[in-house]
């Protein structure tokens, strides 16, 4: 099959220049602005590959969807439901149109999924982690070029389209686009094209996406496959690479996970965990990756992978004892047990960041040998995961990290309280050490990466005020808004409501979440920046000056903190007693004083 892109195709774009080499890139949660991300020449990866992946789909139609909203916004009702008195018949008219159109546009897109990509086609690229979409703001400034529009991953509108142009003439309009291809993508409505702003060589950090009038050499960008649209069966009995899973082990009912367990350091320690709940906990999710990570076509039998636990953004990985990285130290040393004579004490399973370590290869051996002929691996396949580094296979081992004996491990299951048990390697091969791919639905995952994007964004936020910097708070209060209307369905583009007064029922599942993400630890350090001491001895914010005009920012954002707890723990005796650690119980009291 000829090597085109098609509508439904996943891709990225990627820059390929002597000065630097990256991806556009969203996180499109706690950030909706676009960057161009810098990756190694020859890998052509990232750590956050999802990032930076789009999917082809082809423009819709907006005409009635805009008049609907148009109407709404006129009779002064902004939301999608209900309707003005002095417009009712007008209103229903235009919604019916509107709904008509929807349908049309959802049937247009089914009918062309596998049709070639050619240039001067318009299509719309849809952010595939937030399932927003590519635009150009047609009303907002790019921050550092003050010459070019800010583009942005958000609603889908007439500035979602992108006339998809050759970057040279070795093409014309009207030829087939080709995986490999560098293309422009030309904004239909502001007439401004996709660009990255002007740059030296050896760039580390992220450089700004903008839309731009000029024709430099910041336009173009190389039209990459991630994975190819298939049809029917092939795709969801299938796994792909960057999908998100749980691993199942049936033999001890239980699912690996990656978390901080009390008493153990302060370190997340890759583990099984055997409770009633952990199908369902967020710890337990891992992105499944190809080598490099930039591939996310089938995964076979044949090739390595990698698994990310999307938690913590660090990669599973097998190493010696004694080397020095970001580990579980001698918490992970096993014990010799009968059951499991082939256990290799002089390596340890733990997490790094590095998303190239060879040390994060695993194979992925079929349980049945007739698994290996079907080359995809599908989903519910039993396996065992080999370690290419150690040359050894993963195990579980008989010791917990529990006070718990064979006795009364099955009651603390019952109770919910979880039997987590130790992994390590195995020059064997046992029949126990099989798991089975368990796939995520959309909702989890979601989830899971709104609550991880904005506690990424909070955690910068303290680490600014250990260097004795004061954070930009806009941001912040951005973030911290959106989780108070996440944990209580609210349509976070509501502008009339309020975040500090708001009641509506909770979210017992993503409160939950935030709770298992450590999302309260992270509210506490926040609350506790400002007693922070710069080196001459005075805090960075004076507590007695926290109600004056400079510091009036920061009192609202550390409100909005207080208000995000109260939605966490409201009406959830799990989360309440999350936060009734001795840590934080000690920095309520301290904050007496302050009533």
């Amino acid at each position: 099959m000829e090597n085109w892109v098609r509508i439904g195709d996943t891709i990225t774009l990627y820059r390929d220049r002597t000065a630097a080499c990256g991806f556009i890139t969203s996180d499109g949660f706690s950030n909706s602005s676009c960057f161009f991300s810098p990756a190694r020449t020859s890998e052509k990866s990232l750590p956050c590959i999802e990032d930076a992946v789009f999917e082809i789909h082809v423009f819709k139609n907006f005409t009635a969807s805009s008049a609907y909203k148009l109407e709404l916004a006129t009779a002064g009702d902004d939301s999608l439901s209900s309707h003005s008195s002095g417009s009712e018949k007008t209103i229903a008219r235009l919604k019916r149109q509107y709904e008509t159109e929807s349908k049309y546009n959802e049937r247009l897109q089914q009918r062309s999924l596998g049709k070639v990509l050619k240039y001067g086609n318009i299509i719309e690229l849809k952010h595939v982690k937030s399932n927003k979409y590519l635009r150009v703001e047609p009303d907002k400034i790019a921050p550092k070029n003050r010459d070019s529009l800010m583009v942005t991953v958000g609603d889908v509108d007439e500035s979602s389209w992108f006339k998809i142009l050759p970057r040279f003439k070795l093409q014309s309009e009207g030829e087939n686009v080709h995986d490999g291809d560098q293309i422009i993508l030309h904004n239909i409505k502001t007439k401004h094209s996709v660009h990255v702003e002007a740059h030296g060589e050896g760039i580390t950090s992220p450089l700004e996406i903008n839309a731009s009038l000029k024709s430099d050499d910041g336009i173009g960008f190389q039209i990459l496959h991630f994975a190819r649209y298939r049809e029917g069966t092939e795709h969801y009995d299938n796994l792909n690479g960057g999908e998100i899973v749980r691993l199942y082990n049936k033999e001890y009912e239980g699912y690996l996970t990656v978390e901080t367990i009390e008493g153990v350091g302060n370190l997340p320690i890759p583990h099984l965990l055997a409770s009633r709940d952990s199908k369902k906990s967020s710890n337990t999710l891992f992105v499944v990756e190809h080598e490099y990570n930039a591939d996310g076509d089938l995964l076979d039998w044949q090739r390595p992978i990698r698994f990310r636990h999307l938690g913590t953004g660090y990669y599973l990985q097998v190493r010696p004892h004694e080397e020095n990285e970001l580990v579980v130290r001698k918490h992970t040393t096993v014990s010799m047990h009968e059951e499991h004579s082939g256990v290799m004490e002089n390596f340890e399973v733990s997490l790094t960041p590095n998303h190239l370590s060879r040390k994060a290869l695993f194979d992925v051996q079929p349980f049945y040998k007739f698994q290996a002929d079907e080359g995809a691996i599908r989903l519910n396949s039993s396996f065992r995961l080999y370690s290419i580094f150690a040359e050894a296979n993963l195990t579980c081992l008989q010791d917990t990290y529990d006070s718990y004996n064979n006795e009364t491990a099955f009651q603390a299951s019952s109770k919910n309280e979880g039997i987590r048990q130790k992994l390590a390697l195995s020059s064997k091969a046992n029949d126990e050490d099989t798991f089975v791919f368990v796939r995520v639905g959309a909702e989890a995952v979601d989830n899971m990466n709104n609550v991880v994007s904005v506690k990424r964004l909070f955690e910068e936020f303290c680490r600014s005020f250990k260097k004795g910097i004061l954070p930009a708070t806009t941001p912040i209060n951005d973030g911290l808004r959106s989780l108070i209307f996440f944990v209580q369905n609210i349509n976070p583009n509501k502008t009339d409501v309020d975040p500090l007064t708001v009641e509506e029922p909770v979210v017992a599942n993503r409160q939950k979440t935030m709770k298992e993400q450590g999302l309260l630890e992270v509210l506490i350090e926040m609350l506790s920046c400002p007693h922070i001491k710069k080196s001459d001895g005075t805090k960075i914010i004076q507590m007695e000056e926290i109600e004056s005009h400079k510091n009036k920012s920061f009192l609202f954002l550390f409100r909005l903190c207080y208000r995000l707890i109260k939605q966490i723990i409201r009406d959830n005796t799990s989360c309440r007693e999350r936060l009734s650690h001795q840590y934080s119980v000690n920095f309520m009291i301290s904050q007496v004083i302050f009533l």
